[in-house]
């Protein structure tokens, strides 16, 4: 037991880890379509902060507008629960934790936890699955804040400090599209 606990605190002194935030998987817009279990484009609603024992969470309620995978169909109401948040004095934060503002328009990458209720999803690789919709000049571009986090690639362990990934909306529709096989705009709006 002794020798591992050596032989642990040297590969640690040896080899330091170069993260400055939160440490994730890397993942491009097809795999976390491919591991989502809803993904959806929504306006925020609303932000609700809550205690649970130690830990503080905001629930953000989401409208849904179009959604390409799962069951979640336009004009559905879902709850986001995200870590971290303020009541009163005390707040919990995390570096990769994607912030909201009520009317914003968010294209998300889903998970549903086994002990989800009702409507409840998390977000799939923090911030890397918040894009957040905006007009830029003539054309809508959806942007993904992966500042804070350090992205590490699952085939070689390299890792990369996050940072800002800003792509027209009708660029990640298609590749959405693409990679979960559906024609253009053939989601499950209207379910």
């Amino acid at each position: 037991m002794f020798y591992r606990q050596i032989f642990w605190l040297c590969l640690i002194w040896l080899f330091p880890l170069n993260a400055s935030g939160t440490i994730v998987e890397a993942m491009d817009v097809e795999v976390m379509a491919q591991r989502s279990t809803e993904v959806v484009k929504g306006s925020v609603v609303s932000q609700e902060v809550v205690r649970e024992g130690a830990r503080i969470q905001t629930q953000v309620t989401v409208r849904v507008e179009r959604g390409w995978k799962g069951r979640v169909g336009q004009g559905t109401s879902i709850v986001l629960v995200v870590p971290g948040g303020q009541i009163g004095n005390l707040a919990q934060t995390a570096a990769g934790i994607p912030e909201f503002q009520e009317g914003e328009q968010l294209v998300l990458f889903l998970w549903r936890p086994s002990d989800a209720t009702g409507n409840s999803f998390r977000i799939l690789g923090l911030s890397q699955g918040h894009f957040r919709v905006k007009e830029q000049g003539n054309q809508w571009m959806a942007m993904s804040d992966r500042r804070g986090l350090t992205r590490v690639v699952k085939k070689t362990g390299s890792q990369e400090e996050g940072s800002q990934l800003l792509i027209p909306l009708l660029e990640l529709e298609s590749r959405l599209e693409k990679v979960l096989n559906r024609k253009p705009g053939a989601g499950v709006q209207g379910r």
